[in-house]
């Protein structure tokens, strides 16, 4: 009975030391079975309809790689570099084809019975509005060992559609979809003129307002660059 409890015990040390090594290894560089110690990232290229998108996913990205000790992140480039993570950020073409309503209410134009959602509006008709918007993104990620300059320029130009993709150089690409709804909030009075013009009374803005509705969507963006580098991270580590 003792030499079994021995046995059970040394299996089981066994177990965890292994899975321990394993995930020791995996945190510690997962591009080393394909030699890659060092890796050149150069800032994401933004090709949506939304300006400055660029900055919250540079900065995930950078922090997801130097979270691997053994794997030494340059945003310069450099002969010591032995691979390259191209990013591009995509979007439909227009900004009301990037950012639109994904739910609208219909506000009542009687002023004697407001809207039980924004009950200070006094609109002489009927509106709808929408309550909550959606962002629409996509993100294309490209992993190349050894690239001439020639070769990441043009990965960079043509993203999906180059051929070069088919070269064993490019050893990991996804396209990372990305879609998130942020509702949306509105000044305390919003007046429909007799032109079906908004007209926005902003003595009685109150705290309520376009300037809360703009730090909502970035805020939302930056969660949209957090959940990039978590689905690159396992999708990477899933890979090697």
């Amino acid at each position: 009975m003792n030499q079994y409890f021995l046995f059970i015990f040394f299996i089981s040390i066994s177990l965890l030391t292994s899975c321990s090594g394993y995930h020791i290894k995996e945190n510690s560089n997962p591009l080393k079975r394909y030699n890659i110690k060092t890796v050149y990232l150069p800032g994401l290229i933004n090709r949506s309809s939304l300006p400055s998108l660029d900055s919250y996913f540079n900065r995930e990205f950078a922090a997801l790689l130097a979270r691997f000790p053994q794997l030494n992140v340059n945003n310069y480039r450099d002969e010591k570099s032995d691979a390259v993570l191209i990013g591009i950020i995509d979007s439909p073409p227009s900004y009301f084809q990037t950012v639109h309503p994904a739910q609208m209410v219909e506000l009542s134009g009687d002023s004697a019975h407001p809207h039980q959602f924004y009950p200070s509006l006094l609109l002489r008709n009927n509106i709808k509005v929408p309550i909550t918007n959606i962002i629409n993104l996509s993100l294309e990620l490209y992993l190349v060992k050894g690239p001439s300059k020639k070769m990441i320029e043009l990965i960079e130009k043509e993203g999906r559609h180059s051929p070069l993709l088919k070269s064993p150089k490019v050893i990991f690409h996804t396209i990372i979809p990305l879609r998130k709804l942020y509702g949306l909030v509105y000044p305390r009075r919003m007046i429909l003129a007799p032109g079906n013009e908004l007209l926005y009374d902003n003595n009685a803005a109150g705290p309520l307002g376009f300037a809360r509705n703009h730090q909502t969507m970035h805020q939302t963006l930056q969660k949209m660059a957090e959940e990039s580098a978590r689905i690159f991270e396992e999708t990477m580590l899933n890979a090697f």
